[in-house]
């Protein structure tokens, strides 16, 4: 099953595709630039063109 592992630029993006690889081998990892720890209020754009290209995998 595929996971998005979305992580911001000043939090969890640096390990968190990497931990997520501890329980799955099919992941995407989008890494949200110049966000701390609300991506979805910091850097909407980013998240929803994330989301958007996940999904339409």
């Amino acid at each position: 099953m595929p996971l998005l592992a979305m992580g911001a630029e000043y939090s969890a993006a640096p390990y968190f595709g990497d931990h997520c690889r501890l329980v799955a081998n099919n992941v995407t990892e989008v890494k949200i630039q110049g966000a701390g720890h609300w991506i979805v209020q910091e850097k909407t754009d980013q998240v929803l063109k994330g989301l958007e290209d996940f999904f339409e995998k």
